[in-house]
Parts: structure tokens; C-alpha cells; sequence
């Protein structure tokens, strides 16, 4: 029983100089660099859900995704050939996104969607198309279906929940994300591809 005791004695007088140098003091001494790192940790993936209101205009040549409150700012245009050049920034991260058909003769068969953070698949999927691939290194995995009359339903990844509306030439993304797992640049690269797949021909029956 002895050995317990001894430990908690040495143990308080180890404690004494930062105790006596104040409560302050002792919280520093406390927070380690291993520890704040692991606190830093914590705090990024804890859930911060928060309210999205994106635009998505597009013509023949010109596009644009907006959400002025997750400072989200694309401008994209469209070549004859069927490829898209986005630039613009999300959050305070700029980006640059391109977008390839998979085959020219038929747009409705996928496109590459690549820039500095981003590297996303999108690919038909019989009457939808699944979009693959990772956004500031995190993986991102969705399925869309296009609406009949404008429009899409998003579904697969965790972390969101979103309804889209179209109408003419406008698409409206309302609903939430978790910045957590799904961030303003992940939200903006979606804003890309649903620019591409709202462009698509219809999917022949």
C-alpha cells in the first residue's frame, strides 16, 4: 500500500511549482502540443451543419454557381466541342475546374471534372448518373437523378441533405451540408458537375 501513496505524494509535489504559479500557468502546461493537436482533431469533425441556397444559371456558354453566403463564386463556359472551364473561388480557396466529355459523340456518357483539389468521375448509371471521386483529399460518392420536369434527386453521401429544383434555365440547390465532411469547395464542385449534367441531352428511353 505503500507504493500507491508514494506515487500520489510525488505526484502532487511534481504539480506544485505550476500550481503555485497559477491556474493559467497550469493550463498551458497542460496543453501539449499532442494534445491540442488531438483537440484541433476533434473539433474539425464534429458535425457543423449549416443552411446551403445555391443558383445554378446556365445557357449555351455561359454558367454560374452562387451561394453568397458560403462565399461560393464560379463563372464557367462551355466549348463547342462540349467541354466546361469553371474558375472562381469557394470559401477563401480558389479553383480552377475542367470538365471532358468521356465521348464526344454522345455527352450523355460521362465527363471527367479535374482541378488543383478536386477529381471527381461522373458516369451514366442507367437512368442516373454516379459521381465519384475526391474534393480536398476527401472521398466523395453521390448518385443523381435527373427530374422529368427540371431538377435532380441527390442521393448517397452522408453529410447532406439537398433538394434540387430546376426550372429554364436555373437550378436551385436548397437544403444543409455538414462543412465537416462536406465543405464549400465540395459544394461547389457539385455546383459544377450539376452545371454539366443539367446540359446533358435527355437520356433516350
Amino acid at each position: 500500500m505503500a507504493r500507491p501513496i508514494l506515487g500520489a505524494v510525488l505526484t502532487v509535489i511534481l504539480a506544485a511549482p505550476a500550481l503555485a504559479a497559477g491556474p493559467e500557468q497550469a493550463r498551458l502546461e497542460f496543453l501539449t502540443p499532442a494534445l491540442s493537436e488531438g483537440l484541433l482533431r476533434i473539433q474539425q469533425a464534429s458535425p457543423r451543419w449549416t443552411h446551403v441556397n445555391m443558383n445554378i444559371y446556365g445557357s449555351q456558354s455561359f454558367y454560374e454557381v452562387s451561394d453568397y453566403s458560403l462565399r461560393i463564386n464560379l463563372r464557367g463556359s462551355r466549348s463547342s466541342g462540349g467541354q466546361f472551364f469553371f474558375n472562381g473561388s469557394a470559401g477563401s480557396q480558389y479553383l480552377n475546374l475542367n470538365a471532358y466529355p468521356r465521348n464526344s459523340q454522345d455527352l450523355r456518357q460521362g465527363y471527367t471534372l479535374s482541378g488543383a483539389y478536386v477529381n471527381l468521375s461522373i458516369d451514366r448509371s442507367g437512368s442516373s448518373y454516379s459521381i465519384n471521386g475526391w474534393v480536398n483529399h476527401k472521398s466523395i460518392w453521390l448518385q443523381a437523378m435527373p427530374h422529368a420536369g427540371g431538377g435532380f434527386s441527390l442521393y448517397g453521401q452522408m453529410g447532406l441533405n439537398l433538394n434540387i429544383m430546376g426550372s429554364g434555365q436555373r437550378l436551385w440547390v436548397t437544403g444543409n451540408v455538414d462543412l465537416s465532411q462536406f465543405d464549400e469547395t465540395s459544394l461547389a464542385a457539385l455546383g459544377a458537375v450539376l452545371s454539366v449534367l443539367d446540359s446533358m441531352p435527355p437520356q433516350s428511353k
